[in-house]
């Protein structure tokens, strides 16, 4: 094993020292693939959350555009714009998030704000929008509509 792993790190120095020198072929090679970061990976390396890879997105679903107001409290709702962004919150509060919103090729809703992704499964009926937490099984929120806005 340690023949393979000297005889592994003797080719790589061998191939940075001809790249670096100009030597090799001419040949273009591929662009590296970029690392793709985990933005709810926690740094004191917890490792109770799956790793992430984002998801193919869509455009945004019509249906959802409008203000909806939280059936558990009706100072909170949520705003979806037509251009794919929207805010959340209670404004009596003084708590407003901006984030941005789209739906997966798999059909459910991914908020991103500044601070984490959330990915959210969606029930649509008549006026009334059922969110059910895909990350926390136990979170589930109806909302109704208010009405329909622009930005």
């Amino acid at each position: 094993m340690k023949k393979i792993l000297a005889f592994l790190l003797v080719m790589l120095l061998l191939t940075g020292l001809l790249t670096a020198c100009g030597g090799g072929t001419n040949t273009p090679t591929e662009p590296e693939a970029e690392e793709t970061v985990d933005p709810e990976y926690s740094a004191e390396g917890e490792e109770d959350e799956e790793w992430y890879t984002p998801e193919p997105l869509l455009a945004i679903d019509p249906r959802l555009v409008g203000i909806w107001i939280w059936d558990g409290h009706n100072a909170y709702e949520y705003n979806f714009f037509e251009d794919g962004t929207g805010t959340r919150g209670a404004e009596v509060l003084d708590e407003i998030t901006e984030f941005t919103w789209s739906i997966t090729e798999e059909f459910y809703l991914v908020i991103e704000t500044d601070y984490r992704t959330e990915r959210w499964d969606y029930d649509l009926d008549l006026d009334t929008l059922t969110l059910t937490s895909r990350q926390d099984p136990n979170a589930q929120h109806s909302y109704t509509r208010l009405g329909r806005t622009t930005r």
